[in-house]
């Protein structure tokens, strides 16, 4: 079975369909009236034919476990982990570059 997640809030939205690093099952929106949103989300998603459904806002509300989804979602798949080993294991002699570790950060 696929491991999925319930992203919420317009920016972690567009950013994981402008990254392209998560498969984007579905993306929910609560109806609005001539929403920009809508649009577009509409527009940004139509030629990656992902499908997109309105729904009621308690709805996306006990998919998020939020009351803060911004009237956005989107079914994606879970973000694609590299171990710390494999990090390790790739690093190579004279190689400028420096690894950042970071914890506990929110948003």
């Amino acid at each position: 079975m696929i491991k999925t997640e319930i992203l919420y809030g317009i920016h972690p939205v567009f950013e994981a369909l402008k990254a392209g690093r998560r498969k984007v099952y579905e993306v929910y929106i609560t109806k609005q009236k001539d929403s920009k949103l809508l649009r577009d989300i509409s527009e940004l998603i139509e030629p990656m034919k992902i499908p997109l459904e309105s729904v009621k806002p308690d709805y996306l509300e006990k998919i998020t476990g939020s009351g803060f989804h911004q009237n956005i979602g989107a079914k994606v798949s879970e973000y694609p982990l590299i171990s710390f080993d494999d990090i390790l294991n790739n690093i190579t002699p004279g190689n400028d570059g420096f690894l950042l570790l970071l914890d506990t950060v929110v948003d």
